[in-house]
């Protein structure tokens, strides 16, 4: 992200602070959904994709590949991410 150390811990912890809880459970729609776009992938990556598609997110933010070509649901990079949050804004660019 290119942020120092202290902007870095800025971020973190703001977003730290906005995270809730999803409560998910397999009998719900999003659970079957991801767990047929998962097919063969890892199966323990089930839930991101079901949480994902019960807040309608705009992707899943991760480096691992398994998440690559799940319809509806892109692989979010840091740089995407970034740019997303305006990361700049931590680097007190807009302050």
């Amino acid at each position: 992200m290119r942020l120092s150390e202290v902007e870095a811990r800025r971020f973190i912890e703001t977003l730290l602070k906005r995270l809730v809880e999803i409560p998910l459970q397999k009998r719900e729609s999003e659970y079957r959904t991801a767990s047929a776009l998962i097919g063969d992938r890892d199966p323990s990556d089930v839930e991101f994709v079901a949480v994902a598609l019960k807040v309608r997110a705009v992707g899943i933010w991760s480096v691992d590949h398994d998440f690559d070509h799940i319809e509806g649901i892109p692989r979010l990079s840091t740089e995407d991410v970034s740019r997303l949050l305006d990361v700049g804004r931590w680097a007190g660019e807009d302050e």
